[in-house]
């Protein structure tokens, strides 16, 4: 049908992408499939460039993905070497502004503890025992004794 929009499943903006590629000179007419395929080959691109990268800072046992993680997926992966001059600039530039905001999250990260999963009857007690209570000033500890409106290291 002419005039009828298609929309494709992809995650990176066909429009997006056919502009890109338009502002090539070298670049003339292309089909509609064209952005399309090429956003679908960069997601695919993406991901295995994240789970590379995640498996190096998996290994170094690391929770956060750093500049200094990619580089090493960069160069030890044969796929991404063409990247390595990215990465060069990447870590000489050190953006300090993104530092200073991702330094504002870290700061207000709280520690959890891991405890054994609540099975669903203890849920439904628990339940039950706060829709019981009437008075917020009364005592407020659950069954276990941990107190139910101030943070605790053991919840």
């Amino acid at each position: 049908m002419p005039g009828h929009k298609r929309k494709y499943p992809v995650r990176f903006s066909p429009k997006r992408i056919k502009k890109m590629m338009q502002k090539d000179i070298e670049v003339g007419r292309m089909s509609m499939a064209v952005p399309v395929i090429i956003s679908q080959a960069l997601e695919i691109f993406l991901k295995s460039l994240l789970i590379k990268t995640f498996l190096v800072s998996q290994s170094k046992l690391s929770n956060t993905l750093s500049v200094a993680h990619m580089k090493q997926c960069v160069e030890s992966e044969k796929p991404f070497q063409f990247l390595t001059d990215v990465m060069e600039q990447a870590l000489c530039q050190g953006d300090g502004r993104a530092m200073s905001i991702w330094s504002l999250y870290r700061n207000n990260r709280r520690e959890v503890c891991v405890q054994e999963p609540v099975e669903r009857e203890q849920r439904m007690e628990l339940k039950k025992m706060l829709n019981s209570r009437d008075d917020v000033s009364s005592s407020s500890c659950d069954k276990f004794g941990h107190s139910l409106f101030s943070p605790s290291k053991h919840r």
